[in-house]
Parts: structure tokens; sequence; C-alpha cells
């Protein structure tokens, strides 16, 4: 066995500008889209798949932990961390009057001849938690048998660890996700503009240092668990478990 390996991958994941206005378009004054806020709909769930248990050899147990070393690893449990988003957003047109000013187009740029228009979000859609939990046991231990027994029952208390784990974090990531979704304000989007608001989103999570910071301590909490778990006394009790 070997240290655990705590992966965060972003998958479509959500990020919030702080007004949601495009970059470069900081108006002066009010937000021309104000008269069009609107409250979205939160759903949240959490990924806790079944784990999935495979039979390879120790040089592909080795690779999947990051190990160069080449002493014999007999399992190894990995579990990728996800925020995933899909969201609905609502278009609205400019109201045309009166024509006010807004910098950086202003004296030219008036809503009355705005190219562009307003977006609001109306509904998102979280899902956080394991895209997937990979065990892998050597191929050299057969099931059933007395070791393979062992290393099944040692690997699946990492499982447990990343559960554990992810059931008493996730409550602060919906909390921080859910405040932020509902700071959301509707945002001015230029019509040539090509870059979308699920592209900001995806560009900005990381911009957001307490969402950051409690998945900063998630991560540490995971490996330090594990490896804790991975003890000598641990070790020397696997060892002997089966003579």
């Amino acid at each position: 066995m070997s240290a655990r390996i705590f992966t965060y991958t972003m998958a479509k994941p959500l990020a919030i500008i702080a007004a949601l206005l495009m970059p470069g378009q900081a108006f002066a004054g009010s937000n021309p889209c104000r008269n069009h806020a609107v409250t979205p709909e939160i759903t949240f769930r959490i990924l806790d798949p079944e784990p999935e248990y495979r039979q390879v050899t120790s040089e592909e147990i080795r690779t999947a932990a990051g190990l160069r070393n080449p002493s014999h690893t007999l399992g190894f449990t990995a579990a990728d961390f996800n925020i995933f988003t899909a969201f609905t957003s609502q278009s609205f047109e400019l109201d045309p009057s009166p024509p006010t000013p807004y910098a950086p187009y202003s004296p030219a740029f008036n809503l009355a001849s705005s190219s562009g228009r307003c977006v609001a979000i109306t509904k998102i859609e979280f899902e956080i938690g394991y895209a997937s939990i990979n065990v892998l046991i050597d191929d050299k231990f057969r099931p059933g048998a007395c070791r393979h027994t062992e290393i099944l029952k040692h690997e699946n208390v990492h499982v447990g660890i990343y559960r554990d784990i992810l059931r008493r974090y996730a409550p602060l990531v919906r909390t921080e996700l859910e405040d932020m979704a509902y700071s959301i304000k509707p945002m001015f989007e230029e019509r040539r503009d090509t870059r979308t608001i699920d592209r900001i989103f995806n560009e900005n999570i990381d911009k957001n240092p307490r969402l950051q910071a409690i998945i900063a301590r998630m991560m540490r909490e995971i490996q330090t668990r594990n490896n804790e778990y991975d003890s000598d006394d641990e070790y020397e009790r696997l060892a002997k478990a089966c003579k």
C-alpha cells in the first residue's frame, strides 16, 4: 500500500465574477441590467458512487499511485473530487429609454444604440463529489484467497475515509456555492462577444478564496487520514494476517 493521492479535477465548474460583468465592461453609474434581477433556482446533488474494483498488475498500481519505487505494491485506492454545474439563462433586451451613457462607451454608447443584451441565470444545478472511486488490487492475489481478502478490507477502509470526509465537507461546499449563486447579478453581454457565460464561470472558480480554502482543507484531511491509516502497525498486521 502507499499514500493516497487526492485529485481535484475541474469539470465544467461554476465560477463567479463579483458583479458578473464582462471583463472591460465595468459600467460607470448604474448597471444597465439592474432591472432584470432574477433569483436562480438551485439544485444540489452529492456524487458518492460505488467503488469500482479491478485486478491489475503491480506495475499498473505503481503507475496509478505515481510511485517510482520498484517495491511491490499490493493495492491502491483513489477518488477524483469534482464540481459539476449546469445552468439555464434568460436574455433580456435592454430598455432603450432613457439613453444613458455608460463607460467605456461614453459619450457615444447608450442603451438605445447598444448591440448588447442582459443575461440572467435562472437555474443552476450543482453536483459535487467523486466522479469515481477506484480500488486496484494486485492480480497476483486470487479473489477469495486470504491475502486478497485482507488487502480488500484494507482498501475498503480507505474508501470509507473518502466517503466520510465527503459527507462532512459537502455541506460547507454547498453553502459557499449557494451564497455565490444567490449573489449572481444580470450581466451585460455584447452580441458579438464569443465568450459565453459558462466560459466565464469556468475561468473564475479559482478566484473564490473561501471555496478554494474549503477544498484545500478537504484534500489535506483526506491525505492525512489515509497516510495515518497506512501505518507501520497496519502493514505489519497485513503481513501476518495470512500466515
